[in-house]
């Protein structure tokens, strides 16, 4: 066999070829994991901003919505009003033109004339009864005025309720559609955290907790801006319902008490304060979040549940520090109950009970049940 100087055999240099193409794997592949792991922390950093704004988006709708439901059901009320007093003004007219009818057959039947008048035997009676007659046709005059002005009345009361009528039709549609809008944002900020989740695991726990800190600063600051917005619309609905509502207590008044909850109980938008009918105030915050969203204890406590027509499924909670904590409309309750620590899952984001969009109503009562304040500001510093 003849081999030629210089070269080495062929087994040889498939062996270099090998050992070189390993060097070069050894040396790509964490190159190549360092690329991919870039790429999927740029990537959770976008997810996350997505997730911040997603959020602010769903925020604001909530806002909006509730808004909406709110002046619906007040709307609602003064219809009820406006068609109760249509029935009495209706009812006055009939009435009153019952008894003109009679008075005008009661006039037609007994007309006398000049000459009956004369030939009556006393004329000192004919006077008498003429005399009587002036004074029954003068009360029956009020009474065609009575009339005319129930008349009257009845035709401004039909306007004013026509008009009413249009306005919940109005309303009904503009809460139709911004109903659609509210469950889109709040469908769409669920894909997000959801994608935002898997691409955290695939992350190192360090640069997980960064990125979700960062997050938590972007909420935070979204949040305060929307709290500053919130207590302006608080207070401006406050003083244009004052002449209709019961005044709120001190403790609802206040914007500025704060409780310290340990664990936000759901993530989601929050409104308070807004008018309901009857002359209530809504006293709790509507936590917005897509359906099965777990609600956790936001404080260490005694968890019970209940159940009501407006509530729905309920929480009711004791807090080791005093206060009362109150959420409702819940799809399930639950695992946990009695006594439980700060995050323990005591239930999911539901639409039971007076709902007409999932999310949790939860409520904060200062030192016991019945003493409700704003729980907005407290919500937001762990929301």
């Amino acid at each position: 066999m003849t081999v030629r100087r210089g070269m080495p055999p062929a087994s040889a240099r498939t062996s270099t070829f090998i050992a070189i193409l390993l060097v070069v794997a050894l040396f790509s592949a964490p190159a190549q994991a360092q690329d991919d792991l870039a790429t999927v922390r740029q990537k959770a950093k976008s997810a996350a901003t997505r997730v911040a704004d997603g959020q602010v988006r769903a925020d604001k709708a909530n806002g909006v919505y509730f808004s909406a439901e709110s002046k619906l059901e007040l709307l609602t009320v003064d219809l009820a009003v406006q068609e109760a007093a249509l029935t009495s003004a209706q009812d006055d007219v009939a009435r009153l033109q019952s008894d003109l009818r009679d008075f005008l057959v009661d006039q037609y039947t007994s007309q006398t004339d000049v000459f009956t008048f004369f030939s009556m035997p006393d004329i000192n009676q004919a006077l008498v009864q003429q005399s009587l007659a002036n004074v029954l046709a003068d009360t029956k005059s009020t009474t065609i005025e009575d009339y005319r002005a129930a008349v009257n009345d009845l035709s401004v009361l039909t306007n004013q309720l026509n008009s009413q009528r249009n306005e919940q039709k109005k309303q009904v549609e503009y809460l139709a559609s911004i109903k659609t809008q509210f469950t889109d944002e709040v469908g769409k900020l669920a894909t997000e955290k959801a994608n935002l989740d898997s691409l955290l695991v695939k992350l190192e726990a360090a640069e997980a907790a960064r990125i979700r800190a960062e997050l938590s600063a972007k909420q935070e600051e979204a949040r305060r801006r929307a709290d500053e917005e919130a207590r302006a619309r608080t207070t401006t609905t406050t003083r244009k319902a004052a002449s209709t509502l019961i005044a709120p207590t001190p403790t609802q008044r206040s914007s500025s008490t704060i409780v310290a909850l340990v664990n936000c109980p759901v993530s989601g938008g929050a409104s308070y304060g807004q008018p309901r009918g009857g002359g209530r105030l809504h006293i709790g915050v509507d936590l917005s979040a897509p359906p099965g969203t777990p609600v956790v204890a936001p404080v260490d406590g005694t968890v019970a549940f209940s159940s009501d027509a407006a509530g729905g499924n309920t929480f009711i909670m004791t807090g080791t520090d005093g206060n009362f904590y109150y959420g409702a409309h819940m799809s399930k309750q639950g695992p946990n109950s009695g006594a439980v620590k700060a995050g323990a899952v005591i239930g999911a984001v539901g639409q039971t009970g007076n709902a007409s969009v999932p999310h949790l109503h939860f409520e904060i009562h200062l030192g016991g049940r019945g003493n409700a304040i704003n729980p907005y500001p407290s919500v937001t510093r762990v929301c």
